[in-house]
């Protein structure tokens, strides 16, 4: 019988591209085919670290493992699998855990002490040529900032990059800096500056059309007084360089000025002062559903607003929030949508019979599951008798003394397997057992928040919605609520939000 063999390629950013990722592909299925290997599946990760094992393929194929859908990995090299000692070691074990063994197209390395230590050592040379690369480039990057020359990326609007990688100015696009700065500091939003820029053919150093959120960081880039820094983030201890903390050691120097010192002064001033106000509109109430009202048209998370023409807080479907007309669910005032959600919760809680119909309704779905599990119980009975009669045979085999290796191993395996139903019965008849509920553990359960939905105390509310509401859905005009019980979600739906 043919193994399943999976082939894992992967290149980084140095010195390679796509076509290292087909001559690995190349080799790896010629060593498949020597071998009589069935190729399951490839897995390939482009310009990704072999350091990291933040790799979408790499973790995919992992998955996979797991699941046990293939029996070996075919890697053109050990470093294309990992370049970090503890992640090779840890994802090897995984795929030794599984019976899935681990080959190399170039570095054949077999299951011996002399091959381990093989192993370790070239595992160790990668690792050692991965970090003294980076601490090189990382040295070269140093001596380039030291110069104020670019470091590579993309330089901001307004600038070019001559052959000595020096920044100099593009006199049209700083144009367009200009025009965002002086617009801003008369008073203008990000949303008219970027229809003007759109309207006078400015465009994006990447092309495209302006948008107030790359606005935003352009107003404020210090390049633009002439303000060079690199290294501002400090690096974390595993090198990753994005813990947003400020590095006392950034390298800063001059590179020419778009703008004078004058003009940012006032656009630093302005944006600090509609940071409060932002803030202190925000602040008004507090929005109860963040993270709990869901548009059913399109799937988004309901973001709050507050709109301070109108004086009102408002839930917009996320889609639209970040791009008008991009789902035509209507918005909905907040304060509608909350008073809702409260009639809904006391209606649902609230009242003399409501836990007798709650419990009655929550045990009716039990019984239901138990009924469909019923199925899978008998199954896993008869499943037990015939491993119980083949154990049994084995067993008598073993006292004769005719078992050979291979028995013995299937004795083992049988008795794991049997070890395995007896539990999954266990757990099934538990899981029913347990999710049976009388009205009074529903009435204990209702009195944790019954003061909550009574007062409509906002801070008591805040607390306690997260713990009882799944989710709610709003598709314009009603909403539809997944109320928690315990462990059990009732749903209530088709309620529209009361009109003021």
């Amino acid at each position: 019988m043919l193994e399943n063999a999976a082939i894992y390629a992967r290149y980084s950013s140095e010195k390679q591209n796509d076509g290292s990722i087909d001559a690995q592909l190349r080799a790896c299925n010629a060593y498949c085919q020597s071998h009589g290997y069935h190729v399951y599946q490839e897995y390939t990760d482009e310009a990704i670290s072999g350091r990291s094992d933040e790799r979408p393929a790499f973790q995919n194929m992992i998955s996979d493992a797991k699941n046990r859908l293939f029996d070996v990995l075919v890697c053109h090299k050990i470093d294309r699998f990992s370049r970090d000692r503890y992640d090779h070691s840890h994802y090897k074990r995984i795929l030794q855990k599984n019976n899935i063994k681990l080959e190399y197209v170039d570095q054949r390395i077999d299951d011996t002490p002399e091959g381990n230590l093989t192993e370790s050592l070239l595992i160790g040379l990668a690792e050692y040529y991965s970090r003294n690369l980076a601490k090189e480039t990382m040295k070269g990057m140093n001596e380039n900032a030291h110069q104020c020359k670019f470091n590579g990326g993309t330089p901001p609007l307004g600038y070019s990059i001559n052959a000595n990688k020096d920044y100099v100015i593009n006199e049209h696009e700083a144009a367009a800096v200009r025009l965002i700065f002086s617009m801003y500091t008369s008073g203008f939003g990000l949303t008219k500056i970027s229809a003007e820029l759109n309207r006078q053919g400015f465009q994006p150093k990447r092309g495209g059309a302006f948008g107030k959120n790359s606005l935003h960081d352009t107003l404020r880039n210090e390049k633009y007084i002439g303000i060079y820094k690199f290294g501002r983030v400090r690096a974390t201890p595993d090198g990753r360089r994005n813990s947003h903390k400020s590095d006392e050691n950034a390298i800063t120097g001059t590179i020419p000025a778009i703008i004078d010192q004058e003009t940012w002064e006032k656009v630093k001033s302005k944006m600090a002062d509609n940071k409060y106000k932002a803030g202190r509109f925000s602040a008004r109430r507090e929005y109860l559903l963040s993270g709990l009202l869901y548009c059913s048209k399109c799937g988004a998370a309901m973001t709050a607003h507050f709109k301070t023409d109108r004086g009102k807080a408002w839930y917009i479907c996320g889609q639209n929030s970040r791009k008008s007309g991009a789902c035509d669910c209507k918005s909905v005032e907040a304060d509608l949508v909350e008073n809702t959600l409260i009639n809904i919760l006391q209606e649902t809680f609230l009242g003399a019979d409501n836990a007798k119909r709650l419990a009655d309704e929550i045990n009716a779905a039990v019984y239901r599951e138990a009924s469909e599990l019923s199925g899978r119980i008998n199954a896993l009975e008869d499943e037990l008798q015939a491993v119980k009669a083949k154990k049994g045979r084995l067993m008598d085999a073993l006292l004769e003394g005719l078992l050979d290796n291979d028995d013995k191993e299937l004795l083992r395996t049988l008795n794991a397997r049997k070890e395995s139903i007896e539990t999954d019965l266990s757990l099934a008849a538990r899981s029913i057992k347990s999710r049976l509920i009388t009205p009074a553990q529903v009435g204990g359960y209702v009195a944790n928040f019954v003061d909550a939905i009574k007062e409509k105390d906002p801070d008591k509310l805040r607390a306690v919605l997260p713990v009882i509401i799944e989710r709610i859905d709003y598709d314009g005009d009603t909403i539809a609520a997944q109320v928690r019980v315990h462990s059990f979600v009732v749903r209530v739906a088709g309620l529209e939000p009361a009109r003021a």
